[in-house]
């Protein structure tokens, strides 16, 4: 990684705790410390902000996780490399292109490629299905983890238009110790490089990682505002049957909720894209969108590969289907529409 986004992330971390931020923070604790039934005025703002800037707005993305090898160790996932019993795959570009050619069918406009992070994905290949999208008047997202800059560029080339990575926590202490072989200032480092390389950049939390707590969050929303991601996003821990935290106690959705509120007032200038997570269940995707919330995923994965797609061995984790998708816009009163 470049030296000069290294020193510009150590610098942003550096600074999330300072003086300047103390008003917001605790304003932030203060909503985090509040009973869910006494924020009701919190998801009120942060929905009629969403619909005043963006509109009464759901974007619909169709998710394919097109591979599950993965080269790093997080302890809440169950992909991890030292997990010996997953069975493996990586999709070909003829099966990919098939499912991209269906997801055209469903007149949904914006592809999410999510694979686990390793050398072991072909960027020609990813990049040729961006191609095949593109000409099919499908955008592209890609979430392939941290990548040479020259991987990021030529994604770019080939049509991908948009970036997620996530920073799961703002602690160092505890990133270093989930994650253990990467560290948070080379994760920002490479959010910081997507930005100035011309993505669109997505990027979030989980909330409820075990050893983090409501100071955490609040840092989370601090370096967010540092960060003005085009997309924002929060999931809520949800303890995968195949990871070292198989045991640990899930997330609270309540405090997800809240997160998600606001991320919403936070972030108004950028009027960024906020998921509900399928993390949340189903009746938490529907409160979340009453949050501020206007994004949400179709899940497109063959079931030969999704079974082995070991986010689906979290608990309350769900796969939405387009049907069900238009249902719970009906139910919230929101309006289906294309990425911008």
């Amino acid at each position: 990684m470049d030296k000069k986004y290294l020193d510009l992330s150590k610098n942003m971390l550096n600074g999330l705790d300072n003086n300047e931020n103390i008003k917001e923070i605790e304003h932030f604790a203060n909503v985090f410390s509040k009973d869910y039934s006494k924020v009701s005025e919190l998801f009120h703002d942060a929905r009629n902000l969403r619909n005043e800037t963006i509109g009464n707005k759901v974007f619909i993305r169709a998710s394919v996780e097109f591979g599950n090898v993965c080269s790093n160790k997080c302890k809440y996932c169950g992909m991890s490399v030292d997990n010996k019993n997953l069975n493996r795959y990586v999709m070909s570009e003829d099966h990919l292109k098939s499912v991209v050619y269906k997801i055209r069918e469903f007149n949904i406009k914006q592809l999410h490629l999510v694979a686990g992070e390793g050398n072991i994905y072909d960027i020609d290949m990813i990049g040729k299905v961006i191609e095949y999208a593109k000409s099919l008047g499908i955008n592209s997202t890609v979430v392939l983890g941290c990548k040479k800059h020259d991987d990021y560029k030529k994604l770019l080339s080939y049509g991908a238009s948009r970036y997620i990575m996530k920073f799961e926590t703002s602690n160092q202490i505890e990133y270093r110790n989930v994650k253990i072989m990467d560290t948070l200032d080379q994760r920002v480092a490479n959010i910081l490089l997507l930005k100035d390389l011309g993505f669109k950049v997505g990027t979030g939390i989980i909330v409820g990682l075990p050893n983090t707590d409501i100071h955490d969050l609040c840092m989370d929303l601090i370096l967010l505002k540092k960060l003005q991601p085009d997309m924002s996003s929060c999931s809520v821990f949800s303890p995968n049957l195949e990871s070292i935290y198989k045991n640990k106690a899930p997330g609270d959705i309540y405090l997800t909720l809240k997160f998600i509120a606001l991320m919403r007032l936070l972030l108004k200038e950028k009027k960024v894209m906020i998921p509900c997570s399928s993390s949340l269940g189903f009746e938490g995707q529907i409160l979340a969108l009453n949050a501020g919330a206007n994004l949400i995923s179709v899940h497109f994965t063959p079931e030969e590969f999704s079974n082995n797609f070991s986010m689906y061995k979290s608990k309350n984790r769900i796969k939405r289907s387009i049907e069900s998708v238009h249902a719970i816009v009906n139910k919230v009163g929101m309006v289906v529409s294309e990425y911008e």
